[in-house]
């Protein structure tokens, strides 16, 4: 995949020979565009006027955050998982016989661009369904994301070659839907809990896109949020109680200093920031290029809401060990809080696309980023706490580079491309417990819902 191409997709932000089934889903036209060559500073108005609690002052005194869990000790760890196999002989078979319930919800949008709107299907169902006023022709729509319950998502309308858009709510089935505001659609709209959303922007002076505001769409309270550092590139928000309180970023010339390349906890309730991950500089990776900062590193909270890091390297991976945010700070070396795995496969690189928020567990695939397509693949999952890796016994094709779980994480899905094209082609769906996997043709994977349980 085109390396800028996989960094807008970030940004505009941030799975034998059976029956194949093809759904009748349908899909919109394209986004907004403008004419305008320059980005300008994001302007944000609230049509429905959100409270507005506080601008704050950028200050650079050190944090205090919690208690820390555990200082790492760790030396010169290298371990060869152990490996199974889950490979059925035929393992394809109709969506509906997957053993996925009705409350789960596939969101799709069609390939075709004459169709219009986002769609679900239901888990059992081979009938696809439009969500309501996501298919008018006369606007476009953008799909910026679901939440992480499953049961609402957001998205642009505005139309067509404008950037004047507004951001709109809509729940999974579109029985409940309301306008949040005007927005510059350039902005990135994205949720960071179940009850904030974070919009996003880049000026003219900024080389990288910053979150500018986080707004609540329920109550519609909102406050701005103190830009990153002009040369900071955003890599993980920590959410706490629903709201993010913290984000880490890379800053490629931290302090204005050519060379002084730092990772940077900002802390948004005290408006403080701290140099952390110190140990990373000795990955062998130069992260002043996005391509190895976003593709061969993945930064992510795990499970019990601590931090961890992996690193691509030439043998497998390196992971970090579980780390809060006062071990982040700590001044310790790559080998005391990485550890070596040994992964098999003919490829020397290691693209993770999916990270489990339930379990310790990541998918990844097992290939070599600059071989031509058609390239091979081996698809993988690795459980990092038990340290077993488990074969599919899968190519993937040529695979988007993120892959959707169903809310319990039991399905995986995501988007195949024309190996000629490079267009989306169909979304494959597999079973990460049994092996099985279905087909649904024309369709791009946006994400999961889970009907509303109350």
């Amino acid at each position: 995949m085109n390396k800028m191409l996989f960094i807008f997709i970030l940004f505009s932000t941030l799975l034998c020979a059976c029956h194949h089934e093809t759904s009748a889903v349908v899909l919109p036209t394209s986004i907004p565009s403008g004419t305008s060559n320059p980005i300008s500073t994001p302007t944000i108005q609230r049509s429905l006027t959100p409270t507005i609690t506080k601008t704050p002052t950028v200050v650079t005194t050190t944090p205090t955050p919690e208690t820390p869990t555990k200082s790492p000790t760790n030396e010169n760890r290298a371990i060869n998982p152990e490996i199974t196999q889950i490979c059925p002989d035929l393992r394809e078979l109709p969506w509906e016989d997957l053993g996925l319930t009705q409350e789960y919800k596939l969101i799709v949008e069609p390939i075709d661009p004459q169709i219009d709107g986002f769609w679900v299907i239901s888990g059992g169902d081979s009938i696809s369904q439009v969500i309501p006023h996501t298919d008018d022709s006369d606007w476009q729509y953008r799909f910026e994301g679901i939440s992480p319950n499953g049961e609402w998502l957001i998205y642009y309308r505005g139309p067509e070659n404008s950037f004047e858009t507004t951001l709109w709510i809509s729940s999974i089935d579109g029985s409940q839907r309301w306008e949040l505001m005007p927005i510059d659609s350039r902005n990135f709209a994205g949720w960071a809990s179940d009850e904030e959303v974070i919009i996003g922007g880049k000026s003219d002076q900024r080389e990288y896109y910053t979150p500018i505001l986080r707004i609540n769409p329920f109550i519609l309270e909102a406050d701005p949020l103190p830009p990153l550092s002009e040369t900071g590139i955003g890599l993980l928000n920590i959410i706490i109680d629903g709201n993010i309180h913290y984000r880490i970023y890379y800053d490629k010339y931290y302090g204005n200093q050519v060379g002084n390349e730092q990772f940077v906890l900002y802390n948004y309730d005290t408006n403080e920031m701290q140099l952390v991950l110190n140990w990373l500089k000795d990955s062998g990776l130069d992260f002043r290029d996005p391509f190895n900062l976003y593709y061969r590193m993945r930064l992510f909270e795990t499970p019990n809401d601590l931090i961890s890091a992996i690193i691509d390297q030439p043998y497998g991976i390196d992971i970090m060990d579980e780390m809060n945010l006062i071990t982040i700070t700590a001044s310790l070396s790559y080998q005391e809080v990485m550890t070596q795995v040994i992964l098999p496969g003919e490829g020397p690189d290691t693209q993770i696309t999916w990270i489990s928020t339930i379990h310790r567990l990541i998918a990844l695939d097992r290939l070599d980023y600059y071989q031509a397509e058609p390239r091979p693949s081996q698809f993988y999952t690795f459980d990092y706490h038990t340290m077993i890796l488990t074969d599919y016994c899968l190519d993937r094709g040529k695979f988007a580079p993120f892959s959707y779980s169903s809310p319990d994480e039991r399905y995986l899905a995501w988007t195949v491309d024309d190996e000629t094209t490079g267009h989306p082609k169909e979304t494959v769906i597999l079973d990460l417990k049994t092996g099985y996997l279905a087909r649904i043709n024309g369709v791009e994977v946006l994400g999961w819902g889970m009907a509303d349980s109350k």
